[in-house]
């Protein structure tokens, strides 16, 4: 296999690089935050991927592929075809579980509706098929040496001519059997059986017997079976001591209901056949999130519901730990023919290989009924990387970002080997990445910086990771720093001699009952930093973010509970003004929103355009400077996105540049208007640090920016859409908009719906909670974030983190270690306590 080699690659700020990317091996690309690296490995290797096989379409959609942005790169070669797996992950399907995510529930969809036996869900007696070999098997069993009449409704026809022109010669009315020559014509056969045969059950009669069953199903869709008390040779008959009704295909031998014939799709809550009729297949009741109380969370109806396999629907199935499948799958194996083994090895084998690779990356203790919005963020990356793996391609190139940001050290090796097996199956994978020990797994490294924005997009080291170790760059002094990943902090019970003097209040929270969390108590120092830590899955979401902050966050607002509360505050919530989750959640999907917007900068930026003599002269106002409002001065075929959609029939729409005012978002003469010799567009491209520089006297606007520059965005350029931002990044614009008392329409204290935040200094008592903000962030990064959290506590705010860095634990006052292990082997607090402040050596450790 050739290696992909770009040459000339000059992407967003990427300086006109050369880069060769070894091919079937694994590349990290690393770097600090907005020196590149997202620019290469996404905007362009993947994107190019996408745009090449985007090539392979129908003329309908090839058209639209000059409108396609092409990648500012003069050459790549080598490439093929292309899969991503980005940070900023939407979970925009609430129904998504661990087992739809990697097929595990479709192929137990596939074994239930092959192998399960349905109940009748009134009844509960087991639901046979019934065809006309089985109803023989039933008389003979039963009735054996009986006399019989086969029959069947003669519902559909009017006259009994009919029937004796069809062949019949008898019919039973009024428990008599009655020969059809000896009714008067005209006589209506609604209430009539008509007799197929007349026959002794017995096993030398038994081809007889099917085809008389046969026949009667044919013609009505059931049979009746009457056995006689005596037999009349001539045609007359006594009464029928029994009579027997089975109903062609799926019944209940007991009332007669009958039933679809199960099918994957009758155990799909997503499907009509198979959707509860109340929630429609939502599981959830209404909008309080409840379990609805008619298919109990499930989303399946009372049908889907009622198919077992060995003794088990396919929802108790889907609530078992995913560690205890594997003997699940084995005995049932075990109880089928050698023929049925046969004909179900593909599906046998394709669960047990899933389960291997949960088992692999430490997720075996989920459930695949485990809703992924539910998920930790590093038990969520790890799932999609899971059913990434479950694929098996081969000669794909593999284009993943930060795949163990937010884990646990101890799970990092498994995510570790889990993308060598990806490179193994003869595929390539490049990483964007910061962790050392994934860099020193690598096959190869390529570093750009050597700073961020205009100050990066250079290559300042590419090759083996054992070469990099000692380089005079941010990662090789990382590489060649002290490990940070040894023994356990130590803890304390008490403050330390050199915590602020004074009362110290906490947060008591007890008896809290969240997913894998039964009966836990736990204290917070307040106006401290606390970091909750231990292994992915330990916990650490579910005490904080989905028992404390909703029962706080109700408490706060003074509503009563809607269900029943996870968990209860004892004291310290009267010390709190309100609760804000700063976590990785993408920003507001929209191409619209900008940092400039989302930090309440762009008002100010239009009103000192509209304010220069050239504006004034023409009439323009700040409503002219806005790519929002219709009535401005925006491109009318673009709307001021700046992008067009393309449909792309299957695939998702591309986004391209539009082709009128070429992604600049106004009309030509509005961008005619400088303020300082820079139009508008030219305004939103710039960045942060930039803009801090270009609006010297303007402290309302550089106070803003400069609170994107104190959390490491100072390389994110005032006009790039939200959508584009990582995880990391959204947190960051999060924590920033607090920094500076800018409105975060995307975070509002659940105590006042229509609060906006105001200047730092005017508040107190807020509680801030961070889902791993870390992650993203190269080392010398996070010293940058670390003083914005202690700035937060140092004016009487208290702030929460969920970490897993010991670079970032080492930092924090207090900590909650959640474990021992991860899912049901978790769940618990097994340690707790003060932490010492680090020395200064520590302080700088890794610092380039």
């Amino acid at each position: 296999m050739h290696p992909i080699r770009l040459e000339g690659v000059r992407v967003h700020n990427l300086q006109d690089i050369r880069v060769t990317i070894p091919s079937q091996a694994v590349t990290v690309i690393c770097g600090v935050s907005g020196s590149g690296k997202s620019s290469l490995a996404f905007d362009t290797l993947f994107a190019e991927g996408q745009r090449r096989y985007a090539e392979t379409f129908s003329p309908h959609v090839r058209q639209f592929l000059s409108r396609l942005e092409r990648p500012d790169v003069d050459r790549i070669t080598g490439l093929p075809p292309a899969v991503a797996l980005r940070q900023q992950y939407r979970l925009t399907d609430p129904l998504a579980t661990v087992g739809s995510r990697t097929d595990i529930l479709w192929y137990l969809q596939q074994l239930f509706a092959q192998e399960g036996t349905l109940f009748c869900p009134e009844c509960g007696t087991e639901v046979v098929f019934w065809d006309a070999e089985r109803v023989a098997d039933a008389l003979l069993n039963t009735s054996c040496g009986c006399p019989a009449v086969i029959t069947f409704p003669a519902v559909d026809q009017a006259d009994t001519a009919v029937w004796r022109r069809l062949g019949f010669v008898r019919a039973v009315r009024d428990d008599t059997v009655v020969r059809l020559d000896d009714l008067p014509d005209g006589t209506s056969s609604a209430s009539l059986q008509i007799a197929v045969d007349r026959i002794r059950l017995s096993p030398d009669t038994r081809s007889r017997l099917t085809e008389a069953i046969d026949q009667a199903f044919d013609a009505a869709g059931c049979v009746s079976v009457l056995l006689e008390q005596e037999h009349d040779s001539e045609g007359a008959g006594g009464s029928f001591r029994k009579k027997h009704r089975w109903t062609a295909g799926h019944s209940c031998r007991e009332c007669g209901t009958e039933f679809p014939e199960p099918s994957p799709e009758l155990l799909n809550g997503r499907t009509a056949a198979g959707a509860c009729s109340d929630c429609q297949g939502r599981g959830l009741s209404g909008d309080s999130h409840q379990p609805c109380p008619s298919c109990q969370g499930t989303g399946l109806n009372p049908i889907g519901r009622s198919v077992r396999l060995r003794g088990q629907t396919l929802p108790d199935v889907l609530m078992t730990a995913c560690d205890d499948l594997p003997a699940w799958l084995d005995q049932t194996e075990s109880d089928l023919s050698e023929a049925r083994r046969q004909a179900l090895q593909t599906v046998f084998g394709r669960l047990r290989h899933r389960l291997e690779i949960l088992q692999q990356l430490r997720l075996d203790g989920l459930a695949p009924a485990r809703r992924l919005q539910t998920l930790s963020g590093g038990e969520l990356r790890r799932v999609l990387l899971a059913a990434v793996l479950g694929n098996e391609l081969t000669g794909t190139l593999y284009v993943l970002d930060e795949p163990v940001a937010g884990l646990h050290p101890s799970d990092v090796r498994c995510v570790i080997d889990a993308v060598r097996r990806l490179r193994n199956q003869g595929n390539t994978v490049v990483m964007v990445e910061h962790h050392p020990d994934v860099i020193r797994a690598a096959d190869h490294v390529v570093e750009l910086g050597p700073g961020a924005g205009q100050d990066g997009g250079r290559i300042v080291f590419e090759g083996r990771p054992s070469d990099l170790t000692g380089e005079h760059t941010p990662t090789g002094q990382l590489l060649a720093g002290p490990d940070q990943t040894g023994e356990p902090l130590p803890l304390q019970d008490a403050p330390p001699a050199a915590f602020p003097s004074g009362e110290l209040h906490w947060l008591e929270v007890r008896n809290v009952h969240c997913h894998n969390i039964q009966d836990a108590s736990f204290e917070i120092p307040l106006q401290c930093l606390t970091a909750v830590t231990g292994v992915s899955g330990s916990g650490r979401s579910a005490l904080i973010v989905d028992a404390l902050l909703p029962e706080l966050q109700r408490e706060l607002s003074g509503r009563e509970p809607a269900g029943t509360p996870r968990c209860r505050i004892a004291s310290g919530s009267d010390c709190l003004k309100d609760v804000h989750l700063l976590d990785q959640r993408p920003l507001p999907r929209s191409a619209r929103s900008v940092p400039a917007t989302w930090l309440g900068i762009f008002d100010d930026i239009r009103r000192l355009l509209a304010d220069t003599h050239q504006a004034r002269q023409r009439g323009y106002t700040a409503g002219t400077f806005s790519f929002n409002a219709s009535r401005g001065g925006r491109c009318d075929h673009c709307q001021g996105r700046g992008l067009v959609s393309i449909d792309m029939q299957f695939l998702a729409d591309v986004q391209a540049p539009c082709e009128v005012c070429r992604g600049r978002r106004f009309r030509t003469d509005v961008l005619e208007v400088r303020y300082r010799d820079r139009a508008v567009h030219e305004i939103l491209d710039m960045t942060a640090d930039e803009a801090f520089s270009f609006f010297t006297g303007q402290p309302r606007i550089q106070k803003r920016l400069n609170s994107l520059r104190a959390t490491g965005l100072g390389y994110l350029t005032l006009g790039q859409s939200l959508s584009t931002l990582s995880g990391g990044e959204a947190q960051r614009l999060r924590i920033a908009a607090v920094l500076s008392g800018s409105p975060d329409r995307a975070e509002r204290p659940a105590s006042d719906p229509d609060h906006r935040p105001v200047p730092l200094q005017q508040r107190h008592g807020s509680l801030y909670v961070l889902d791993e903000p870390s992650a993203g962030l190269h080392a010398r990064d996070t010293d940058r974030l670390l003083s914005c959290l202690k700035r937060l506590t140092e004016v009487g705010h208290t702030v929460i983190i969920l970490e897993q860095s010991p670079r970032v634990l080492k930092h924090c006052d207090y900590l909650l270690e959640m474990g021992p292990g991860a899912g049901r082997h978790g769940g618990r607090i097994v340690r707790r306590g003060f932490l010492s402040p680090p020395s200064s050596a520590a302080r700088n450790d890794g610092e380039a």
